[in-house]
């Protein structure tokens, strides 16, 4: 029977409720049919009597073999969607929990990149798991009960062949994004899959670490050094754009982004700049030697802060939350500076005009952080953090020097240093509570990553 036909005959019995014409078509079904996924798409409501022959527990029983099956793959527009899409996207919880008791694999990808893990209820889907956690009674002898707990929804079919060459840590990967609590972060059924994959992976979590340690150290070493490294400047050249390239493949094979927006990720633009960088320490003239001293200082920074971005995917030593806790607190703090900088710019040209050392008292050994402007600025802002020199400042002789820094003393600094306190104790009161969270995203990433690598 051909897939047109058997969907015509099959919305005919669904309207009419004919149950010998569907007993007729069920022993007829053709092979690679979407019966789910069609009735799911084409209908808004679905078998809601359990006693009839069209209730969907049986349905799915009897269609079970297309439980994955796209009902538009045949179509120039195929959109990826299997049976489950249609049941969130209806939002027919009957049809998700019959669909998930039967094994529906949650990270199936539509033409959006997108998997039914992204948009099904976390209620629903927290009740699911814990069905999937049975133990059996304890045993004659007294022995403890044995725990049985079901992973095929986060695992495609063996004969699948779409979704076999790719990480089984997908779905987690799209779930992480959407948790709000610890609740499925902490079932049993999540943990277990880390666990496994942690297990199966340590080898290549301790060599990723290994690998960007010795790449950090190498490039220090050869940008701290004043004299050209033993395997010279254009060997490191082609060893980073090597290493670009590969990146950038993997990249290109794991995401489910343009090609454009991978450029434009943190990791990428740094490994731009260190080829950049050693290009210009390489074939920049001798002569220029304030540049030689800034390009490779931008160089070990930008070391630094790629090795903080690998150290952020670790949960060792609460690693990635306290780097997280860390950069938010900094960019708050940047936030903050913004509307205070009125204030500070004021303040540090009336600090130049009042301490800037006259002609007369000036000598060659004495050395005045607000002799000019650039200096006052950067003093200033150092003030804020609670670094005061007072010993020039005299009252009985220069009283209004006392009056413009008692000023800054009661307006700017200490409402400032509190104002920032107070942030930091907030941001990381709100990241402590989801320090787990953050944790397991940070470690789904990681995992995701190296087995998507491996099995590449």
């Amino acid at each position: 029977m051909q897939l047109d036909l058997f969907y015509t005959i099959l919305d005919l019995c669904y309207r009419t409720k004919n149950e010998k014409l569907f007993n007729f078509i069920s022993e007829k079904k053709p092979n690679n049919h979407a019966a789910l996924s069609r009735l799911l798409k084409t209908q808004t409501t679905l078998f809601i009597k359990e006693d009839s022959i069209f209730s969907f527990d049986k349905l799915v029983d009897e269609f079970l073999d297309s439980i994955e099956e796209l009902y538009d793959k045949s179509e120039r527009h195929c959109t990826g969607r299997t049976a489950l899409f249609y049941a969130i996207i209806r939002r027919n919880e009957l049809a998700q929990q019959q669909l998930l008791a039967k094994g529906a694999y949650l990270g199936a990808r539509d033409f959006r990149g997108q998997s039914p893990i992204c948009n099904v209820n976390l209620e629903l889907l927290e009740k699911h798991l814990d069905s999937c956690v049975k133990a059996n009674e304890l045993n004659d002898d007294g022995e403890e009960s044995v725990f049985t707990i079901d992973l095929s929804n986060f695992f495609p079919k063996e004969n699948d062949q779409m979704y076999q060459a790719e990480s089984k840590l997908y779905p987690l990967v799209q779930l992480a994004d959407r948790l709000t609590s610890n609740n499925i972060l902490n079932h049993p059924v999540v943990a277990s899959i880390v666990t496994l994959k942690r297990y199966d992976l340590r080898l290549f979590i301790i060599l990723y670490f290994v690998y960007h340690f010795m790449h950090l150290v190498g490039l220090m070493i050869t940008l701290g050094n004043d004299s050209e490294p033993v395997i010279g400047f254009i060997s490191v050249i082609y060893y980073l754009l090597v290493r670009f390239i590969i990146c950038f493949s993997i990249e290109m094979k794991i995401s489910n982004v343009h090609w454009a927006k991978i450029f434009l990720q943190v990791a990428m633009i740094i490994q731009l700049f260190f080829i950049l960088i050693f290009v210009l320490v390489k074939f920049l003239p001798e002569d220029a030697k304030v540049v030689h001293r800034v390009i490779p200082a931008i160089g070990l920074l930008l070391i630094a802060i790629e090795f903080t971005l690998v150290l952020v995917k670790f949960p060792w030593l609460s690693c990635a939350s306290n780097i997280i806790m860390i950069t938010t607190v900094l960019v708050s703090y940047c936030k903050s500076l913004l509307p205070f900088s009125p204030l500070l710019t004021g303040f540090a040209l009336v600090f130049h005009k009042l301490f800037k050392t006259d002609l007369s008292d000036k000598t060659d050994d004495q050395l005045n952080p607000f002799e000019t402007c650039q200096a006052a600025i950067l003093k200033t802002i150092v003030m804020t953090t609670g670094e005061f020199d007072t010993s020039n400042i005299k009252p009985q002789e220069s009283w209004e020097k006392y009056i413009f820094f008692l000023f800054f003393l009661l307006f700017v600094y200490t409402p400032f240093s509190n104002f920032i306190s107070g942030l930091a104790v907030d941001d990381t009161t709100k990241l402590r509570a989801d320090a787990d969270i953050i944790t397991f995203q940070k470690e789904i990433s990681l995992l995701y990553r190296l087995e998507s690598i491996n099995l590449w």
